[in-house]
């Protein structure tokens, strides 16, 4: 999974927002 911001979750896709 990709780390990626709270706002700029476009970049990559994580578990918490997947």
């Amino acid at each position: 999974c990709i780390l990626v911001d709270e706002e700029d979750h476009v970049i990559g896709h994580d578990s918490k927002y997947n």
